[in-house]
Order: C-alpha cells, then structure tokens, then sequence
C-alpha cells in the first residue's frame, strides 16, 4: 500500500474517531497516526482540515496568511480569539498591563493564603476529589480575586464556564451545543449586571475598573467591555483545574518523576512546561486561511478552517525526543505551543505560570502521601477541543 493509500486508510478509519470515547480517553495514538499518515487530514466530521505537526501547526498560529476572524463569529463576536489587526491590538492594549510577568506575581503573591488554607482542608481528609475539592476552588479564587466578584459567584460561573466552552469546543451533540448557547447568553446578562454595579470609585490599576473607564473614554465598546470580561473568566476557570488536575494525574502516573520534584523545588518551573507539552488544556487551535494554499500536497481554500491540534505537535518526535515519555528536566519542555503562538499567544500565560508553579509548590510537601484511587481516568466526552479531567479520586495517607 502507498503513502497515499495509506494516508486515506487512516483517514477513513478516523473520521468518525474524534467523539468517540477512546478518543477522549486518549487522543494521542489517534495524532500519531494522522502525523506519520495523513498530516493535513480533512475531516468530514469536523468540517475542518487537522494538522497534527509541530512545524506545520506553528505556521498555523503565527502565519499572516491565517486569521481567527470567522465569516460567522458565534457567541463571542468581539471576543479577542476571534478579532484580529487593529480592533485586536487596541483590545489587548488595554489587557496586557494586567498579565504582565510583575503583575502576575502580585497576583500569586495574593492568593498563596488562600491556596494554603484550601491545601490544608483537602490534606486533612482521608480522602477526596481532587478536582472538586482543590482545584476548582483555587481557580474560582483566581478569577473573583483577578476581577473583584463576589467569592459566592464562583461555583456558578464555573459551571457556565464548562457549559459554554462545549459550543466552543466542537461539541459532541446538538443538546450540548444548545445548552451551550443558552448558558452564555445567561453568563453574559450576568457579567453585564456586575459591569453596570461595580463601584464607579474604585481604585486605578484594577482590570474592570481600567477597563470601565476605558469604555466611557469610547476606547472599545460596551458589547467589547462586557465580552473581554466574559472571556477573562472563561480563560481562568477552563485551563487552570484542567492545570493543575492533569498535573497531578501525571505525576502520580510516574512515581520517579514525582519523587524527583518532591525532592527539589527547583524543577518546579520546568515540570509545570513538561505538564503542559504534555497534557494541554485546550487540545487544538482554530484558524481561518486567508487565501488558496497548499500545505504538504493538500490544497487549503480561502475561509476554510484549520485546526492547529497542539496536543498533536507537543507529541510530535521531530521537535521533542521520546514524546510520549513525561520528563521534568526535558530541555525543550517550553517551547510547546499549548499557549498558542504569534500575536493571539495566550495573554495569560504569565498569571497561569505563575499561579500554577504556586500551587505545586505548595503541593510539592504533601505529594508522597497522595495516591490515586480509580484505574480508570474520568476525562470529559463532550468537547473535542477540551482535555479536562472531571474527577480525580485520591486517597491521602497521615501526614508523618
């Protein structure tokens, strides 16, 4: 059989791959096919071309002949993911203070108490979900600390957050998609209710006060305003349980490597880039083909939509040796693309570096003790975009 025949083979055999459940449970054997056979794959399914290359993917988010400005933008029409040239550089403009390699420290600084208070709570229990029980409320800490929302909020919004992130995701059903739309039109009256009672005196160097300000200076828009803050919560509390879960799950699946970084705290900064190239939270990247092109053979039309998968291209052996091996010292660990890359790179990365290199140190006295309790892994089945666990069981032994 040809490279070409071989090519179609495993296309024919994935096109109905990307929902199932073996998918979702591990979508990397699923990549390596489509890299080695088919690296710019079409998928009916999906009704996009995948890549699945490292080199190619990077293209892809950095290239100027690809835009993330859709003929049909959805739920989130000025969102700054979907906006690109002059409307998305005044936007980011107006954001980029607030994520800044300094601020984000700040911002870490802030929430160490609180992490070590929820810290304290879950290693005291015999037992519990890591997901419910701590990572999800440091992340709702992140995001009510980042925007001043009332903390009673955060279990609501989190739920709006995995809702509308399904649409968005390439949601597995018609139901889910629905259910998705509807759940943003509620998160955003919300976010306009709060908008229209924040405090019209509050202090300058506060991102929603800036951001208000800015709105009455007819710097961007009340529809701009009110989505820049939807998705600001949206970023927070989507990747980072999924961060810092994931995280966890990985190094309790690799006990060498988990008892290296208990070992010495310096690694910590490079294990959080080897967690990431390793388990992404967002498993792929849209853009749109500005002009007809042609990518390793397959001809690409203008206003077609390619999906950058990156937690294909983190996988990929031509740019990370033993791919599919989990090491904290790996030397390139940071040049994975799980934040993106070009002028759309994830304007919290910083905050996201800094929160979750926090909380595993934090982590890092007690990881001995903690121990999985479910051979099987509970990932989420409705998103093909999402890599998210939806609960993690773990038992914790007494401390000494």
């Amino acid at each position: 059989m040809s490279v070409g025949e071989t090519a179609e083979a495993a296309a024919g055999e994935l096109r109905a791959s990307f929902y199932s459940a073996e998918f979702f449970d591990s979508p990397y054997g699923t990549y390596d096919v489509l890299r080695s056979g088919d690296p710019v794959h079409w998928s009916g399914e999906l009704d996009r071309w995948v890549l699945t290359r490292y080199e190619d993917v990077v293209r892809v988010l950095r290239g100027p002949e690809f835009t993330t400005r859709p003929k049909h933008r959805g739920m989130f029409r000025n969102a700054l993911n979907y906006i690109d040239g002059q409307d998305h550089a005044r936007i980011r403009k107006l954001i980029n203070p607030y994520f800044t390699l300094e601020a984000s420290k700040r911002m870490r600084d802030r929430l160490v108490k609180a992490t070590d208070e929820l810290l304290e709570q879950a290693m005291a229990a015999p037992a519990i979900d890591f997901v419910a029980d701590f990572a999800n409320p440091v992340s709702i800490r992140v995001v009510t600390e980042l925007l001043s929302m009332p903390a009673e909020d955060g279990p609501l919004l989190l739920r709006w957050t995995e809702e509308a992130m399904t649409a968005e995701g390439l949601a597995s059903t018609p139901e889910a998609k629905l259910r998705s739309l509807e759940t943003v039109q509620a998160m955003t009256r919300y976010v306009r209710e709060f908008l229209d009672g924040f405090p019209s005196g509050s202090r300058e160097g506060h991102i929603v006060s800036d951001l208000i300000r800015a709105q009455k200076k007819r710097l961007l828009s009340e529809d701009e305003l009110a989505t820049t803050v939807t998705l600001l919560i949206i970023a927070s509390l989507e990747t980072t349980p999924s961060l810092l879960s994931s995280g966890l799950l990985v190094l309790l699946k690799n006990p060498a490597e988990r008892d290296k970084l208990a070992g010495d705290p310096s690694l910590v900064r490079n294990a959080l880039e080897e967690i990431l190239r390793y388990e992404p939270p967002l498993q792929f990247i849209n853009r749109i083909a500005r002009e007809d092109m042609e990518i390793h053979g397959r001809k690409i039309r203008a206003g077609q939509s390619l999906l950058g998968f990156v937690g294909a291209a983190n996988r990929d052996p031509a740019e990370f040796p033993d791919p599919h091996v989990f090491q904290i010292e790996r030397p390139n660990a940071i040049r994975h693309v799980s934040f993106g890359g070009g002028g759309h790179h994830c304007t919290g990365a910083a905050l996201a570096r800094q929160v979750g290199g926090m909380v595993f140190e934090r982590l890092l006295p007690h990881l001995p003790r903690i121990r999985s309790t479910r051979q099987e892994e509970d990932w989420q089945r409705e998103a093909v975009m999402l890599r998210k666990l939806q609960s993690l069981p773990v038992e914790i032994a007494p401390a000494g």
